[in-house]
């Protein structure tokens, strides 16, 4: 029962955070690399809508992204490669930005 509330106030207190605050990354050998603000917003979006997957098409490029994984991780994939996405909740101002040039 305790677990429930912590959930449910988990859920809530994402809802109440800004969509310009929270930015996706991917996974790539060379680390994680930050999602435009755009990309970012739209991700967040279809995730908030409660989507499962959402299509993204960058450049020539079209992923899969599974967003909402039960029990798993956030991926990703596009032509046979699998990669793990991220969320993150972005500090305000000045040290939001400084945080994302470090990730």
């Amino acid at each position: 029962k305790e677990e429930k509330k912590k959930e449910r106030n988990v859920v809530a207190e994402e809802a109440a955070q800004p969509i310009e605050r929270i930015r996706w990354l991917h996974e790539t050998p060379n680390g994680w690399e930050v999602y435009s603000p755009e990309i970012s917003r739209e991700l967040e979006a279809a995730r908030r809508a409660g989507k499962a997957e959402h299509t993204l098409r960058i450049g020539e490029d079209t992923y899969i992204c599974r967003i909402k994984v039960d029990g798993g991780e956030p991926s990703q994939e596009c032509n046979d490669e699998s990669r793990r996405l991220r969320r993150h909740f972005m500090k305000e101002g000045l040290m939001g930005q400084w945080e994302m040039m470090s990730v």
